[in-house]
């Protein structure tokens, strides 16, 4: 998964404020999908969750 390259076109377009707001998407998406998957925390995500 390449998360580096947006951030990189945000920050070109819309400088920091564009990349922090870029930020705050992808930490409460990922926080979605941990609920989702039952793990509470990044310690509690490990191989045996893949699919």
């Amino acid at each position: 998964m390449g998360v580096g390259r947006p951030y990189i076109f945000v920050l070109a377009a819309f400088g920091q404020a564009g990349v922090e707001t870029a930020l705050d998407i992808l930490d409460s998406e990922l926080g979605m999908v941990m609920r989702q998957a039952g793990t509470p925390n990044l310690a509690r995500i490990t191989k045996s969750l893949r699919a």
